[in-house]
């Protein structure tokens, strides 16, 4: 078998190490899995033989023992075990031993201390998030004779401690340090300064600099530059001004200058004075520009910050044709930051270029980041491009680099190889994250490998590893293939419990929920219940865990056994066992059996707050508005004010059944309960004012002499979205009039991308870009409104291209995206026939 080391980047090769499996594209996407979320990956067009055109892999006996698994899962053995630092791997495997450092394991490595060892050391544990060994470390050289730690590693632990979010850590050593006075250490001023500053304090470190000026002592470059940054970074300038004119005095002016006062200027939003600025040193200092790279990293940085994409990749082009600046920090920059605004065919474009025409070869973090969000979007041919890349390039990969490599296996269907390397990991000590222990079990237990699916989770459950989701899928698996046994030693959860790993209710509600597709449900939920309480104190909330899980499963007969149970076993009922046993009422649609609990406990008790909550939410929700506002009513007249949620449920209710003026009469309560309008609440309002004009003819009845300011700014909302003042909104005032109603979400700008391509559909797709610059990214309903509206309008070129984007990012198999693929054919066959 090739080597992976000595693999060279052609077709063939990865066409060899997929044993005849070649990587294709076709012209359109092959029949749409019905798990859009998690397509496998015998429906995508990354694997086919070459010897039966659409025979997907599965298909032809790709089992465990075919010769192209073993030559994939050793493939990527190999690559996962490239070269590493072994000497560095047995430092941290002893720090990592105990919770005291083993001062003779140690010492008998041999270990000749110097600045640059330790240096290498604590940047090697920062790399691998071993936080705690590099303090271990950072402690232990300092005691051994002969040595000293310098101004250098103080700073590196500093920004270690820093950049762990240790900040509170690192002051108090600065602190203790500061108030024993030990001035006779050298460089002791310096490094209060040195610390104070990366702790982001810089005032506390302007204070020690101006002791050390009094004594006639200084700072070094680094030292100066550091505090630089850090007045920049805490929004200091004047200060940060001052010490630049220091800088500039002593002869310390260097390129680190001059990317922080870059970065001052573009923290100031002055991008285009940095970039002149920046221009104007690099041409003056000719040769001298070489130490630039990160000042112009900054300012690419801060551009695309701006949106300004197109101005950012200008920049770069700018800078590489003056030829005396090393491009990769700004290559670096650049490729992060279309990967964090999603433009990944523009990163995977980049670097393709870069890599050819200037051998360019990102960090790996910078591989890693791209690698996940390709992943996250589905994008698995893609993936399977880049970690083949990485691997004939001989990129020694990192743990985060394997975890993407094995979720890629369980995403894309290949759960056999994900499954070897799994049981492989010891070798290159690979440590799956989480996340990656959920995709391999949930993939296991989809594939029907529940065994073993089981196994990977009773192995990880003692380290804490219990993700409810995860959980509850093996349970149904178990309970689907009939290994009770398996099922059994894993429902007691007693063993987890005896271990601090608490269960949660909707662990609970899962195991529960699945009992009742196994023989004998009722009596296997009893057992359970029986163990549990045998093996636990007897309180409320063991209790509550079963009627919420038979509330949960649709059986109120047993949650009510449950509750009776406890009463009878002298256990006190708290409002939480009260709430789910309405619940369990109210969720099986036994509205009588509710009313008359709840009537039940208003002959023992005072009812408060929650209960009616619970029942008017519960109601509206089994379609009972009408009982629901009786209660509400009752509610309001023992002075009880009902909760958001409760106002919530009963305008959407209303809502839906068109009785608009109970709406306003409610959303009037609301205000004058001293209330905020919630989303949720808000975009109700909207989404039926989208539908038609009633909503807004009762606001006006209803509230023609009303003065409160909320209820007029919500009044205007409603008309705008009602159609009532006509013309051209600009987006702007729309957003602006919502902000002064309720805070907007996802769904507030599906609404207005709804309400804007009707007759702006070029400022609904402004819309769509600056939703993805404030975090949001776009759901099946904003594609779903952006291409009805371009197929309404006629353009069906764009309608493609947002359909294929929609299909890339995994949207791709509900009836609404296949209708509307047959709206797009039907569309394109009109304009051709029209053309004929």
């Amino acid at each position: 078998m090739l080597s992976i080391v000595q693999a060279t980047k052609s077709r063939r090769t990865r066409a060899t190490l997929f044993n005849n499996v070649i990587i294709i594209s076709f012209p359109s996407p092959p029949p749409p899995s019905t798990n859009a979320i998690n397509p496998p990956i015998h429906h995508h067009p990354l694997f086919y033989y070459s010897t039966a055109s659409t025979i997907p892999i599965q298909q032809l006996n790709f089992n465990p023992t075919s010769t192209s698994q073993q030559h994939i899962v050793q493939s990527f053995k190999e690559w996962f075990q490239l070269p590493r630092n072994d000497f560095m791997d047995r430092i941290f495997q002893i720090l990592g031993a105990k919770d005291q450092v083993d001062d003779v394991a140690l010492s008998q490595l041999g270990l000749r201390l110097n600045v640059s060892l330790v240096l290498e050391v604590l940047a090697h544990g920062f790399r691998n998030k071993q936080i705690l060994s590099c303090l271990q470390f950072f402690d232990w050289a300092g005691r051994q004779p002969g040595y000293s730690h310098t101004r250098s590693v103080f700073q590196a632990i500093f920004k270690i401690l820093s950049r762990a979010k240790l900040t509170s850590l690192m002051l108090d050593f600065l602190d203790t340090t500061r108030y024993r006075g030990n001035t006779a250490v050298p460089g002791y001023h310096a490094t209060l300064v040195l610390g104070y500053s990366v702790a982001g304090k810089p005032q506390r470190a302007l204070q020690m600099f101006g002791k050390m000026r009094f004594q006639g002592l200084d700072l070094d470059v680094i030292s100066y530059h550091v505090l630089l940054r850090s007045l920049v970074e805490e929004g200091c300038f004047d200060a940060a001004k001052e010490i630049s004119k220091q800088i500039s005095l002593r002869g310390f002016e260097n390129h680190m200058t001059h990317s922080i006062l870059v970065r001052s200027l573009c923290k100031q939003k002055m991008v285009d004075e940095a970039h002149s600025y920046l221009r104007q040193v690099i041409q003056l200092g000719g040769a001298k520009g070489k130490g630039h790279g990160d000042a112009v990293g900054v300012l690419v940085h801060a551009f695309c910050q701006k949106g300004l994409f197109d101005k950012a990749a200008h920049v770069i082009e700018e800078f590489k044709e003056l030829g005396v600046v090393p491009m990769e920090p700004a290559y670096g920059v650049w490729l992060k930051n279309l990967v964090q605004d999603s433009k990944l065919d523009g990163a995977l474009e980049f670097l393709k270029s870069k890599n050819s025409s200037e051998g360019y070869v990102p960090e790996i973090f910078h591989y890693n980041k791209l690698l996940c969000r390709l992943l996250k979007e589905n994008r698995l041919t893609e993936t399977c491009d880049l970690l083949l890349d990485m691997m004939e390039d001989g990129i020694p990969p990192n743990q985060i680099t394997m975890d993407t490599a094995l979720r890629f296996f369980c995403k894309g269907g290949m759960v056999d190889v994900a499954l070897h390397l799994y049981k492989y990991r010891s070798e290159f000590r690979l440590s799956p994250s989480f996340l990656s222990y959920s995709y391999l079990i949930n993939s296991m237990c989809e594939e029907g490998y529940t065994d073993e699916a089981y196994n990977v989770f009773k192995n990880h459950a003692d380290q804490g590893y219990f993700p409810t989701r995860t959980f509850s899928l093996l349970v149904k698996s178990l309970c689907r293939e009939r290994k009770l046994g398996k099922l059994k030693e894993l429902m007691l959860l007693i063993k987890m419990q005896d271990k601090g790993h608490k269960a949660t209710r909707r662990q609970f509600r899962a195991v529960i929920r699945n009992i009742f597709d196994m023989p004998n449900p009722e009596s296997q939920f009893l057992n359970l219940f029986a163990r549990q309480i045998s093996n636990n104190a007897c309180n409320c909330e063991v209790y509550n865990d079963f009627i919420g899980g038979a509330a949960h499963a649709g059986k109120p007969e047993l949650a009510r056994e449950i509750f009776e149970l406890m009463k009878r076993h002298g256990i006190q009922p708290n409002v939480g066992s009260f709430i789910l046993v309405l619940k369990s009422y109210l969720k099986s649609n036994r509205i009588s059996d509710a009313l008359k609990f709840f009537d039940e406990l208003r002959q023992i008790m005072k009812i408060g707050r929650k209960l009616y909550s619970r029942l008017i939410i519960g109601l509206s929700e089994a379609n009972r508005e009408d009982l629901a506002l009786i209660y509400f009513t009752e509610m309001r007249s023992k002075k009880l004010v009902p909760t958001n949620e409760c106002y919530e449920a009963l305008v959407q209710k209303l809502c839906y059944k068109k009785q608009y003026d109970e709406v306003v009469d409610l959303v009037k309560n609301f205000d004058r309960d001293g209330r905020h309008v919630t989303s949720f609440l808000g975009n109700t309002l909207l989404l039926h004012c989208l539908k038609s004009g009633e909503l807004y003819d009762a606001w006006i009845r209803s509230t023609e002499h009303e003065t409160s300011s909320n209820l007029s700014h919500l009044g205007q909302l409603i008309g705008v979205f009602s159609g009532h003042f006509g013309g051209i909104q600009q987006i702007d005032n729309l957003e602006e009039m919502i902000k002064q109603c309720f805070p907007l979400n996802l769904y507030t700008y599906n609404l207005l991308l709804r309400r804007l391509i009707t007759s702006q559909i070029v400022d609904a797709f402004e819309l769509l870009n600056r939703l993805r610059q404030k975090g949001f990214e776009p759901n099946l309903w904003s594609y779903y409104i952006l291409l009805c509206g371009l197929l309404k309008h006629g353009r069906i070129d764009e309608a493609k291209r947002l359909a294929d984007e929609m299909i890339s990012k995994g949207f791709d198999a509900t009836d609404h995206t296949k209708q509307l693929r047959k709206l797009i054919c039907s569309y394109e066959q009109t304009s051709m026939d029209e053309i004929n």
